[in-house]
């Protein structure tokens, strides 16, 4: 009788186990198949025209030069960049 008890107890201990893991592997797939397919492939990496200043500079307080580079970024869609130069 013991022994029916043991296998009953091991059958169903396994039986609940086999379904945790199968809940949590569909989880895990179905997870996975949702962010793969809900990417896009298309990115749009140039954003709104802004005119933007970049300032780099290397100042020493015990030397008597100091550097100073002043840079003009721009960009933009379907411009030439010697065009955005000359207008700016």
């Amino acid at each position: 009788m013991f022994v029916l008890i043991e296998k009953t107890l091991n059958l169903s201990s396994f039986l609940i186990f086999k379904i945790t893991m199968n809940k949590i592997t569909f989880s895990t797939l179905l997870l996975a198949t949702i962010i793969l397919f809900s990417c896009e492939t298309k990115v749009d990496i140039n954003a709104d025209y802004k005119d933007i200043t970049v300032v780099h500079a290397a100042i020493d307080p015990n030397d008597t030069e100091h550097y100073v580079k002043i840079n003009h970024a721009f960009l933009e869609d379907g411009v030439s960049a010697t065009n955005l130069a000359a207008n700016s």
